[in-house]
């Protein structure tokens, strides 16, 4: 997922970086030479109450089939209830995001997420975006779990801990990584726990047994 160059750019010592919070200079956190500490500082002293709340809290949000970020064409599941991701960053200043069901063209989602993060650089800090998703390179389709549609398709995670082969979970892994990566997913919720021990527990089927 490429995203386009930000239209406010600050040159300082031969190097370009982007103006997030559009204030003409060059600010800590946009300093890519700081430490990440001094960074994350900054950027907390320049952000509201409400903005820092927002970061707390991580909720799905609907994928329009046509990838538009504020679209709600073909949306099914859960997502229909949804707020759209635009009205989340505006009215609930969140910044994290929970994906359930997407277009079966991997095209079509990473333009959505690009647009997505192209409207978060244009907020008032610029703080991008984090998308997460749940399994979706199985076979089981259900809230907790995505049937693969656009991805590499593998066992259920109960699947490989029957096959007992750790090079072959590494090697699984890393695909889920590159795939996730190419279209703008950052973050996998999933798998849940080496080995689960509470029988009413819901997610035991992204566990390894």
């Amino acid at each position: 997922m490429l995203l386009e160059k930000s239209k406010s750019i600050i040159e300082a010592d031969g190097r370009t970086f982007r103006d997030l919070n559009h204030n003409g200079k060059l600010d800590i956190y946009e300093d890519i030479n700081q430490a990440v500490e001094t960074r994350v500082e900054d950027l907390l002293r320049q952000m509201t109450l409400e903005e820092k709340a927002g970061m707390m809290f991580i909720d799905g949000v609907p994928v329009s089939d046509d990838g538009l970020p504020d679209g709600r064409k073909e949306i099914t599941g859960p997502a229909v209830r949804k707020p759209t991701i635009v009205e989340n960053m505006a009215g609930r200043k969140m910044a994290n995001f929970n994906v359930w069901d997407i277009p079966k063209d991997p095209k079509i989602f990473a333009a959505w997420c690009n647009s997505a993060q192209q409207i978060a650089e244009a907020s008032r800090l610029g703080i991008p975006i984090t998308i997460a998703s749940d399994p979706r390179h199985h076979f089981s389709k259900n809230i907790f779990s995505m049937e693969a549609e656009g991805f590499s398709q593998f066992c259920e995670t109960l699947g490989f801990a029957a096959i007992g082969d750790e090079k072959l979970v590494k090697e699984f892994a890393d695909i889920v990584r590159q795939e996730y990566l190419a279209i703008g997913i950052r973050e996998a919720l999933h798998p849940q726990v080496d080995l689960a021990t509470e029988p009413r527990w819901a997610r035991i089927s992204g566990a390894f047994g």
